[in-house]
């Protein structure tokens, strides 16, 4: 009996994956997921584009860029003149609030002129648009005061 013990544990035993077998299997499984990932963005891509139009593409890009020059909160109110590649002048308005994130606004971007009423929100970072010169230090001081109480919190509850 206790030979055939001593057989077994000198016996070749496979209990796991060989390298190049693990190598094998992780290449094959890359190679699937590409495919898939490749075959599933072009059904999707189709239906998105369907709904853009360059042209309206074009007027909205062209207010971000005016409107992300703007240095104050102050100047969004009046709007910024957009000159289109046709030559027309149109009118970009922009109302931004401030978010939960330090200096981090939301943008709601109108554009108004002959025949084109377009609209997009971005997200846009920037110091010196909030309304009033203590808002900034306001927001900042809540963020730290919450977090210390988080810290606080995950400290006494251990």
């Amino acid at each position: 009996m206790a030979e055939a013990g001593l057989k077994f544990c000198r016996g070749k035993s496979r209990a796991g994956f060989s390298l190049v077998e693990s190598v094998l299997a992780l290449f094959l499984f890359s190679l699937a997921a590409y495919v898939i990932g490749t075959a599933c963005y072009n059904c999707v891509y189709p239906l998105d584009i369907k709904d853009k139009d360059a042209e309206s593409d074009v007027v909205i890009d062209l207010a971000v860029k005016a409107i992300l020059n703007v240095s104050d909160y102050d100047s969004l109110d009046d709007g910024v003149d957009v000159d289109t590649p046709d030559g027309d002048t149109l009118k970009a308005y922009a109302e931004a609030e401030p978010t939960q994130i330090l200096d981090l606004f939301r943008v709601e971007v109108t554009v108004t002129g002959k025949g084109v009423d377009k609209s997009a929100t971005l997200f846009v970072s920037r110091k010196n648009w909030y309304q009033h010169t203590g808002d900034r230090d306001d927001l900042k001081q809540d963020r730290q005061d919450y977090l210390e109480d988080l810290r606080s919190k995950r400290y006494f509850n251990r």
